[in-house]
């Protein structure tokens, strides 16, 4: 059978295999309503799959096999099939998009909403003012409950008063009273205040890195404006806060206040917000001298904060990097009993990146034998590792030095410092300028410890102060103390 004659590897075959049992029950009513789709041959191609799930063998899911089972009249088989195979994967889409099962409770509660303000504007038109009430009472509760306060909460309020305002406005007494202008005007202050300062919050942590002219129009306005007649103060001083320790980096009170209201209002908080607002914070710490205890203890003090707020978590997942910084600054702060027990406790909760996982625990572990100076036990561990990224074969390689070294191991040591420098080379234009320059850096200085210790020569004095000396450089504190015994 031709390489390209079957449909396997689709996109709709992988969508499809995302679905339980009975969840491909449920798409397969939503396909048979003529609501969502009214085409026979469509319905034919899902039973098809359906009697292949999950296996999807190859032989059975051929253009010419399912065309054989639609039996349509065409002569076409594979445009055919494809053109069907597209409007089903289409009505996968919507069917995804509609089914509550798949939202999670925000989304359920912003769709709930959505709908509400809908069936307000169709009441509205159609002049059903009893059943306009009763939906204007559903939705206020609805957005009472709605469980953060970022711009999609403002803009709700927007619309909602807006029709309400359209509603007084076509009674026969809407000459007589404000028809709900004035409280349109102070929830319009309050999405445009909020949108603006979450803004010049990004704008003000972009020009650390770019110094772009940002025209920050009616600046003053939004950052020293209290709100004094909204009831959602508190999330409007988390957000002008903000930008106090943005703009003052070094003022050390500013920065414990944000990090201490962002504690306590982390329920008002949409969490993709507050975690920005941390990395925020994380930048700032950049200010702090590179690789200095006060700069390592105060990031793990912020991803620590971040655990206990559930931060860390997307879809209760945490992503390999993230995993492996928590992890590698624990042992940097010699929380060895905190670094093994988060290791063991969240394993199982590290996100199948690039199929990373299994190798990210792994370099972890091996990372952990080292600290406890179990020099065979962590090489073992390397040993095991399979596909990994191009920044944890850095640090692979930076502990496996390490290891050598400790070994005395100087032939395999001086294989490795070459294939190393090689390897930096050959990647130069995959990595940041600062990760090449960094690690070379490293690899020079064990080299020269190296030499120094293999020679038996006197301990010298120039090395230990040209790392002490030398700014970004990873593995500092170890090639100090290599530095003070040789």
């Amino acid at each position: 059978m031709p390489e390209n004659d079957h449909i396997k590897n689709s996109k709709l075959i992988s969508a499809l295999l995302s679905l339980s049992k009975e969840e491909l029950k449920q798409f397969r009513k939503f396909v048979y309503s003529p609501l969502h789709n009214e085409n026979i041959q469509v319905r034919r191609l899902l039973d098809y799959l359906i009697k292949c799930y999950p296996d999807f063998e190859q032989k059975k899911v051929t253009y010419t096999r399912i065309f054989k089972a639609i039996n349509p009249d065409s002569s076409k088989k594979k445009d055919f099939v494809t053109k069907l195979c597209s409007r089903l994967f289409l009505c996968l889409e919507n069917y995804l998009v509609i089914y509550d099962k798949f939202l999670s409770e925000k989304e359920k509660q912003t769709k709930e909403i959505d709908k509400l303000l809908l069936l307000l504007k169709h009441y509205n038109k159609n002049h059903l003012d009893k059943l306009f009430k009763q939906t204007l009472l559903r939705l206020e509760r609805a957005l009472e409950k709605y469980p953060y306060r970022n711009e999609q909460y403002f803009n709700f309020q927007v619309l909602k008063e807006v029709e309400y305002s359209a509603f007084l406005s076509a009674k026969e007494e809407s000459g007589t009273g404000d028809v709900n202008l004035q409280v349109i005007n102070s929830r319009l202050d309050e999405y445009y205040f909020f949108y603006k300062l979450k803004l010049f919050s990004l704008m003000i942590n972009r020009q650390q890195v770019v110094p772009f002219p940002y025209d920050k129009t009616h600046f003053s306005l939004v950052t020293t404006n209290k709100m004094p007649n909204s009831n959602n103060k508190k999330v409007f001083e988390v957000w002008q806060k903000v930008i106090e320790v943005l703009q003052q980096p070094d003022n050390k009170s500013n920065y414990e206040r944000l990090k201490l209201l962002l504690k306590e209002n982390n329920h008002l908080l949409n969490p993709d917000d507050a975690r920005t607002l941390h990395i925020y914070l994380e930048n700032i710490l950049l200010n702090l001298p590179a690789g200095s205890d006060a700069y390592y203890s105060e990031y793990f003090n912020l991803n620590e904060q971040q655990l206990e707020m559930g931060l860390l978590y997307v879809n209760g997942l945490i992503t390999p990097v993230v995993f492996r910084n928590i992890f590698v600054v624990a042992l940097r702060l010699k929380k060895l009993d905190w670094a093994y027990q988060f290791l063991e406790s969240h394993k199982d909760k590290i996100a199948n990146v690039y199929a990373e996982k299994e190798d990210i625990y792994t370099y972890c572990l091996a990372s952990y034998h080292f600290e406890l100076k179990r020099y065979e036990e962590a090489l073992s561990k390397l040993n095991e590792l399979g596909f990994i990224s191009l920044h944890t074969k850095i640090q692979e390689k930076r502990i496996r030095l390490k290891i050598y070294y400790e070994l005395e191991m100087f032939s395999l040591l001086e294989d490795l410092i070459n294939s190393f420098r090689k390897f930096l080379s050959e990647h130069k234009s995959k990595m940041h300028p600062y990760h090449i320059d960094s690690n070379r850096k490293f690899i020079n200085f064990v080299f020269a410890l190296a030499n120094s210790r293999h020679l038996k020569a006197k301990k010298t004095p120039s090395i230990k102060n040209q790392i002490e000396n030398t700014k970004n450089l990873p593995d500092r504190i170890w090639l100090l103390e290599k530095a003070n015994i040789y």
